[in-house]
Formats: structure tokens, sequence, C-alpha cells
């Protein structure tokens, strides 16, 4: 007698499950990071032909958010945007944004003493959003002019933050219709070719169809003469 060595793949099917399970985990724990990267790849080339600005890695540095008083160097007037993935730092800003009190950051010009404002941003994480810089957008504000800036902050031990130039606040639905613009100019020619092919396909059955009515309609016929002869 032969003896069957087989079992049922339970424990594959196990394992397969749990390492499925864990890529799903680390897949959504950077779900964030993903859609900015996509994003990017999408608004390059409306960057390249000078229809939006992206952000470029010299444009952004680190912030230790360890400290609470460190002064920064802003080589470039303009506007800028200050981003964290920093869980601690999120929901502390969160809350004070709640709660409808002034943002955690001061920033202070020290060539004059001009305290510039800071302001929210309240939105969650865009695909517009840069992905040199983990984590998303929560605060904005102006840098008149070139110098060295005072920063006060709340602090998180071994925390990190980023400050980007920011040229997405003010211009949001701008970038959200040339996004939307794009994927239509893929989307129409692939929806054509789609339909041209199908319209092909249908075209086809449909001659096929004729050719075996005719055949069989022909058949028939053979077959009626043959019966009138018989008889």
């Amino acid at each position: 007698m032969m003896r069957h060595n087989y079992q049922p793949p339970v424990i594959r099917n196990i394992l397969l499950g749990v390492l499925l399970f864990i890529f799903g985990l680390v897949l959504l724990g950077h779900l964030g990071e993903l859609v900015k990267s996509v994003g990017y790849l999408f608004f390059y080339p409306l960057d390249k032909l000078g229809l939006l600005k992206l952000v470029t890695k010299d444009e952004v540095w680190i912030v230790d958010m360890s400290l609470s008083n460190q002064t920064v160097v802003f080589g470039i007037p303009g506007q800028y945007a200050f981003y964290t993935s920093n869980l601690d730092l999120l929901q502390i800003n969160d809350a004070i944004l709640d709660k409808n009190f002034k943002p955690w950051m001061k920033i202070q010009n020290l060539k004059n003493g001009e305290q510039i404002k800071v302001e929210f941003i309240q939105r969650g994480l865009m695909i517009y959003d840069t992905p040199f810089a983990k984590g998303r957008p929560i605060l904005t504000f102006l840098i008149p002019s070139t110098g060295q800036y005072r920063i006060q902050n709340a602090t998180q031990p071994g925390a990190i933050g980023y400050f980007v130039r920011d040229y997405v606040t003010g211009n949001e639905y701008k970038y959200i219709l040339l996004f939307l613009g794009e994927i239509c100019l893929i989307c129409v020619p692939i929806a054509w070719l789609g339909f041209q092919r199908a319209r092909q396909r249908i075209i086809q059955l449909k001659t096929t169809q004729k050719a075996n009515k005719k055949r069989a309609d022909a058949l028939q016929a053979l077959l009626k003469q043959k019966n009138k002869h018989s008889n």
C-alpha cells in the first residue's frame, strides 16, 4: 500500500496570512509618505513646464525639536512651512488648534526684534506635500528678509521637524486643479484606446455572427433541397 504524506497546508496559510497582515501594517504606516512620493511624480512634469513650483531637497532642513530656543538662518525670504511626523507634536498642535490658542512656535527676527506671524495649517496631509520632509505641514509663516531668527517652541525629546519652502499655502486649488487636469490627460487617451478596442471586438463579433448565420442559412437551405429530392 502507498502511504500518503499530504497534509492540509494549514500552517503555511497561517504564516502567509501573518506575513500579509504585517506587510499591510507596514504599508499603512508609510501610506502618507507613499502618497506624497506618488504626488511628486505627478507634479514633476508640471514643475518643469513652469505651471507650479515644487520644493527641492535644498529647500528643506531639519529642526531639532528637543531644543526650546535656537537660532536659525533663513537665507531666502518667502513663505515657509513647518513639517513633522512626530505623533506627540502633532497631538500638541491639534489640541492647541482645537482650543483656538495661538501657535506654539514663536519666531523673532534678531536684526530688528520683529515677531513673525505664525499660523496653523488646518488640513491633513495632501498629495501635493513634499516627500523630502517626513510627516505633514502644521505651521506656516512668512520670512520678510534674510538673516538670523530666534525659534522658540514646544519641546519633545528626540523629535525632529522640518522647515520647508511653502509654495502651496494660498495656491491649494491651483495644485488640485492641475493634478486633476493631468489625470484627465492621462486617462482620456487610455479610455479612448479601450473604447476603440472594445468597438473593434464588437465589430468582429458581429461579423462573426453574420458569417455564422450565413453558413447556418446555407446549410439549412441545402438540407431542405435534399429533403425535397428524397421525397
